[in-house]
């Protein structure tokens, strides 16, 4: 073969490596532009939404893809890079969220959001009134079933807490309006003509508000998170990308954020305020940047 037949091969050779190039670029872009392009918002109306619809759609005339009544039917129904978007009733969401990386991942530049424009998930459950006993002047005692975290809950507040430290042998003096743990049950003094059997006191019921578990670019947004019986929001094993903006975590169990194992995440624009022992717990190698955030106590970090 003679140079120049030689040196057109070669040329040849190196245009078709970077066509090649070329195309697989073209391809990898449209296949970010289509998983964008197919992205969804999916709405959620606590009050006259219907689980039995998909959610596509907030208009109540299309009867197949008006908005679902609960946050974990549109959990099911999300992609990654979906918006799930909350309708604020005034009236909460009792129900916790529970993310799982196995489906609940977003993308680099479309992470799955959840837009809470200011609504308000709880772990409140009302107290019957035959759930209390009289056990003295004006004190009266519940016993939850479960153990060990508890928040007393009246009218939509948490009622103030006199804590017992652990092996206390007597039941400590209670004030007016407040309760205490002792035992495995939850005493409260009456305010003088205050009916408890009557008036709207709770428990909390769930265990957390928001669990994240090894979830990758996720974003929660605008939204209230109370009265849970151990932490308002959990995130653990090994989270990702997690922004929580203008987020509220408030008079939980135990904590109002806790990142744990591997994870990292953002706190924005928030607040964790009133929760029983931590604002922020910080566990084993995992990270927290908080940013613009109002805090009742400083965060803590601790190895568990």
């Amino acid at each position: 073969m003679t140079a120049a037949p030689r040196a057109v091969t070669n040329l040849l050779g190196e245009f078709m490596k970077i066509a090649s190039v070329i195309v697989v670029l073209v391809c990898t872009t449209l296949v970010v532009d289509a998983t964008t392009v197919l992205a969804r918002d999916i709405f959620v109306d606590n009050l006259s939404g219907n689980d039995r619809l998909t959610g596509i759609s907030n208009d109540f005339n299309d009867f197949v893809g008006g908005p679902v009544k609960s946050i974990r039917r549109a959990l099911i129904l999300a992609r990654a890079g979906d918006v799930i978007i909350l309708k604020n009733n005034n009236t909460p969401y009792y129900e916790p969220v529970i993310l799982n990386g196995v489906r609940h991942n977003g993308l680099a530049t479309a992470p799955l959001i959840i837009q809470g424009n200011g609504a308000t998930i709880s772990g409140f459950s009302s107290l019957p009134s035959n759930a209390w006993f009289p056990v003295g002047y004006d004190l009266w005692k519940v016993t939850p079933a479960k153990k060990g975290w508890y928040q007393l809950v009246h009218n939509d507040k948490a009622v103030p807490e006199i804590r017992v430290p652990a092996g206390v042998g007597e039941l400590p003096e209670i004030p007016p309006g407040h309760w205490c743990a002792w035992k495995g049950a939850v005493y409260y003094r009456a305010n003088p003509q205050e009916d408890v059997q009557t008036e709207s006191f709770g428990l909390s019921r769930e265990d957390m508000g928001i669990s994240l578990h090894r979830v990758r670019n996720v974003r929660i947004e605008n939204l209230v998170v109370q009265h849970f019986r151990i932490d308002g929001i959990n995130a653990h094993d090994g989270c990702r990308n997690v922004e929580l903006v203008n987020v509220v975590s408030q008079e939980n169990g135990r904590a109002g954020l806790v990142a744990a194992g591997t994870s990292d995440l953002v706190f924005a624009n928030g607040k964790l305020l009133g929760n029983r022992d931590y604002s922020l717990l910080v566990t084993e190698r995992a990270a927290a940047i908080v940013n613009e955030s109002e805090l009742s106590t400083p965060a803590v970090m601790a190895e568990e």
